[in-house]
């Protein structure tokens, strides 16, 4: 019998969906990105002198903009464990997918914008490196991850740790910083090195691997959890997650230039 999506949103297989999509992993995009802009509003607030927050020293903060980092690479992990598992189910094992090339052209494209706006805004500090760089490079480099099983998972364990404990003031200098181990952190809006960052995708890959083998069906609780949301909730954390590019890039200029605007006037 054909499920109700409005009662039950989970969708059990992502060859299910005309769109390819599992809601489970849209929603869990969606809410890093209200986390995200969350975070942002704050340290926007700061920017033009409204709020006195501690936001690069105090390690709440950190820790928050940390987890938010986290739970953004693990979704993409786990992304590419469904986009594999789909690429193997229409038996299509090409290295250069067509698909695949045109949503990391989009990601690429992205970072471009995102260095020339901040290189705008932040000349002394513009994002030359950031979330959408590391993704760009990650995405090739965890191409095939899925397909380690839970060897990602112990892969990504070992890259974290690496790159946590591993400091050395030869990859301090910016054009080899972004790989990892600097001893000092680089002045920048947004840092985001391979090393230990790349550890949090791999694991993202494996446990989407593991869950592949259960056709991406949510657990019982999880289901019953998701339907106790309001459907309206649930229509904006999915279309948040599926658009989350698009909002990632506007976000910013939307909060900074509304907060601009309001200084004005007042």
């Amino acid at each position: 019998m054909k499920r109700n999506s409005a009662t039950s949103p989970l969708r059990a297989n992502t060859l299910a969906t005309a769109r390819n999509r599992v809601d489970l992993v849209d929603a869990a995009r969606g809410i890093a990105i209200t986390m995200m802009i969350a975070y942002h509003f704050c340290f926007d607030l700061t920017y033009y002198g409204w709020a006195d927050w501690p936001m690069l020293d105090d390690a709440r903060w950190i820790a928050w903009r940390s987890a938010i980092v986290t739970s953004f690479l693990f979704v993409v992990g786990v992304s590419l464990a469904l986009r594999d598992d789909r690429e193997r189910r229409r038996g299509a094992w090409a290295w250069f997918d067509r698909v695949f090339l045109r949503r990391w052209a989009q990601i690429v494209g992205a970072a471009a914008l995102v260095t020339v706006g901040s290189a705008i805004l932040f000349p002394e500090s513009y994002i030359y490196f950031g979330v959408l760089h590391f993704v760009a490079v990650a995405l090739w480099l965890c191409r095939r991850a899925p397909r380690l099983g839970a060897w990602a998972i112990v892969l990504g364990s070992a890259v974290i740790a690496v790159g946590l404990a591993v400091q050395i003031d030869a990859f301090d200098p910016r054009w080899i910083d972004w790989i990892g181990f600097a001893a000092n952190k680089p002045i920048t809006e947004d840092y985001v090195p391979l090393f230990p960052w790349l550890g949090v995708v791999l694991i993202g890959c494996g446990v989407g691997a593991l869950w592949a083998r259960h056709d991406f069906r949510a657990t019982a609780t999880v289901t019953a959890s998701w339907n106790a949301l309001p459907i309206v909730l649930r229509w904006a954390l999915t279309t948040m997650g599926r658009w989350s590019l698009t909002i990632y890039l506007v976000h910013q200029p939307l909060l900074l230039g509304a907060m601009g605007a309001i200084r004005q006037l007042g």
